[in-house]
């Protein structure tokens, strides 16, 4: 992973408050894990947001899929070693069906109009991607530059929206007692069929008094061999909607430290029937 490609440090351009700015000397090359955090932090000045623990799973898994273009401050200092700069990032790591997929990228504000961006993505281009099939979401803005003149030909017919807020009505949606409430009225059985499950980090979380009936209590061992049950279970949910397995990348995200994995069990057919996780995103 010594493959590298510098900035030449010559030219310059607006950086977007009107004044002109010269190009400093940079370089680019693969992200330490130790960056990260301040390649994600760039993506959010651009009101862009990413769940770090998302971000480190990906990495995780192809680590050699990140870039990051880095001010240069001499000879003597070790890539990656926590004090280089970052002024740019972007990710280009596989997913699915032998298909890579563009993101993380941008530039800092006080650096852009410089072509730092254009450079990292020719490098990226050149060092991940070569050749694989590649998928990106763009912002609206941004749609024709990657349709005409990044070769992003193809569009599909869905899109990513990112909602923010508090929800107003959040007694309207159904609870997991109205659930098996509305299963007993027509099966006629006073038994709960559905159970929520919910673990932290990939560890169960006790059912609160009252949540999911009057569920026995579980030894220590049997909650380890119902946390395992339950991983494989959302492992082998995911693979049937992506129509592959993710293992590796879903046993990391359920084991992040800030991601809620909350699963619902069918109890008569002994099942995992959906699940979904939260986590925390990046806040400037």
């Amino acid at each position: 992973m010594s493959s590298q490609l510098s900035g030449n440090g010559s030219g310059s351009g607006s950086n977007g408050n009107g004044t002109e700015n010269v190009c400093p000397p940079y370089s680019i090359r693969r992200m330490a894990a130790s960056e990260l955090r301040q390649a994600i932090a760039i993506f959010a000045e651009h009101d862009l947001v990413e769940a770090p623990s998302t971000v480190a799973s990906f990495y995780a898994t192809d680590p050699g899929a990140f870039l990051v273009a880095v001010l240069n401050r001499g000879e003597n200092k070790n890539e990656g070693d926590g004090d280089d700069e970052v002024i740019a990032c972007i990710a280009a790591p596989m997913t699915t069906h032998r298909t890579r997929f563009l993101g993380l990228y941008a530039c800092a504000p006080a650096y852009r109009g410089l072509d730092i961006g254009k450079c990292l993505f020719t490098a990226c281009m050149e060092l991940v991607v070569r050749g694989d099939n590649c998928g990106l979401a763009s912002v609206p803005s941004k749609v024709k530059v990657y349709k005409h003149y990044c070769g992003f030909n193809r569009e599909e017919k869905v899109a990513i929206v990112f909602y923010e807020g508090v929800p107003q009505n959040i007694s309207a949606l159904k609870t997991i007692t109205q659930l098996n409430k509305k299963e007993e009225e027509v099966e006629g059985e006073q038994n709960c069929c559905f159970r929520l499950v919910r673990l932290d980090a990939g560890k169960l979380k006790r059912p609160d008094k009252g949540e999911n009936g009057s569920q026995p209590e579980k030894t220590d061992k049997e909650e380890e061999e119902e946390e395992v049950s339950i991983t494989e279970q959302v492992i082998a949910y995911d693979a049937d909607v992506h129509l592959e397995s993710r293992r590796q990348l879903m046993s990391l995200e359920i084991g992040q430290a800030d991601t809620c994995t909350v699963a619902v069990i069918n109890e008569k057919e002994k099942r995992l029937v959906g699940f979904g996780m939260v986590r925390l995103d990046f806040r400037k």
